[in-house]
């Protein structure tokens, strides 16, 4: 498993699905935003106008949140979110496996792990990795630590990388989907950190082209993710078959 064929084959996915990734994209992006205006002010304890005042003062805003109970019900919020989203991620990886053998891409397989003998598995996953990265980043803000605590987490992200697709792919537990996925980047953690760091690059900068490149640059990281799965299990598109 090399950078150069993971990234090759991103490349052709997303090339291949455009249209279908940029809408999923585009509807995660709203749905997020959504959910966070809705619930932010809540969180902070805050009607629309006094949120708006907060927003406005970046001083104001991180004193609010340096309070414990806010910063409880922020994690609480993250907890919902992720759950929310994951098993449209899990959507993602279901049209690259589709294009994978050969069919269309489709916004139909962006929606069936809403409901498949996968989501529980899937709203677990979500809700244990945000609870301990949640965890982490608490513990690190407390010990005056905040850059150490988003290290942690982004290499608990990055050993947990193949816990979605061994889910709805291979029909593993929960726990069995953590361990696997734990040793598969431990064997592979070069290419896998290598890999995401230039994933991750490109979505960062779409982010920052006015916002609106994300929706272009986000749907690349899932490719390069379902690659990093594929390309590990020796899995071509001539044999996707079995997955």
């Amino acid at each position: 498993m090399s950078v150069s064929n993971v990234l090759s084959r991103a490349g052709n996915l997303y090339k291949s699905s455009l249209a279908t990734l940029i809408l999923g994209a585009l509807l995660l992006v709203v749905v997020v935003t959504i959910l966070y205006v809705f619930f932010l002010p809540l969180a902070l304890g805050a009607g629309i106008g006094e949120f708006t005042e907060t927003i406005r003062n970046p001083y104001d805003y991180q004193s609010e949140t340096q309070i414990i109970i806010v910063q409880v019900k922020l994690q609480l919020l993250g907890i919902f979110i992720s759950c929310v989203i994951t098993p449209l991620i899990a959507g993602f990886y279901e049209n690259f496996r589709k294009v994978d053998q050969g069919e269309r891409a489709s916004l139909d397989y962006l929606f069936v792990h809403y409901n498949s003998p996968y989501t529980r598995r899937l709203l677990a996953y979500a809700a244990l990795l945000t609870v301990t990265t949640s965890l982490f980043s608490l513990l690190m803000n407390f010990l005056k630590l905040p850059i150490l605590g988003i290290l942690i987490n982004i290499f608990i992200s990055l050993i947990l990388t193949f816990v979605i697709p061994i889910i709805i792919f291979e029909n593993q537990s929960f726990e069995q989907a953590v361990g696997d996925s734990v040793e598969r980047v431990r064997l592979n953690f070069g290419t896998v950190f290598l890999s995401g760091l230039v994933g991750g690059i490109i979505t960062i900068l779409g982010a920052l082209f006015f916002g609106i490149g994300l929706i272009f640059s986000l749907p690349f990281m899932f490719a390069t993710l379902y690659a990093l799965y594929t390309e590990e299990r020796g899995i071509t598109s001539n044999n996707n078959k079995n997955l």
